[in-house]
């Protein structure tokens, strides 16, 4: 943790699924760079993941507050980052719907949902998303 942050972080990882070309490489990066500008992120706006080698990847990667153990990250800024992950999901499913794309998501690693020709799994809707608005409205009881 860096001395501007007061928090812990995580690493959303999301990527495509699946073999791609150069057209849908520029095309995914061009995506998130056009994301990453319409919003003000609570840390930092989305970055393109490029990576060549064995275990290509192509994607990005967004930098959250970690909010474990519960209760430990004020509610307001797990609230926004919610909102950017659930931006980022609505945004990455028009993509695979249009490109017919194969999206996976990963949290510090762990596999957490995906997106296939524009329909979101329930690990992404209902584990993650779900999981986290529960989680949220919880605590305004």
């Amino acid at each position: 943790m860096n001395a501007n942050q007061k928090y812990p972080t995580q690493q959303l990882l999301f990527f495509v699924a699946q073999d791609f070309d150069d057209a849908t490489r520029a095309l995914v990066l061009d995506h998130i760079r056009t994301m990453a500008g319409l919003r003000d992120w609570v840390i930092s706006a989305p970055e393109p993941v490029d990576e060549a080698g064995e275990n290509r990847t192509l994607g990005g990667i967004l930098t959250l507050y970690s909010a474990i153990p519960r209760g430990s990250l004020p509610t307001e800024t797990d609230r926004r980052h919610l909102e950017e992950v659930k931006a980022i999901v609505k945004s990455l499913t028009r993509l695979s719907h249009e490109h017919m794309l194969a999206i996976e998501f990963e949290l510090d690693g762990e596999f957490v949902g995906s997106i296939e020709d524009g329909k979101n799994d329930r690990s992404l809707e209902i584990g993650l998303i779900g999981e986290w608005e529960r989680l949220l409205n919880s605590n305004l009881g």
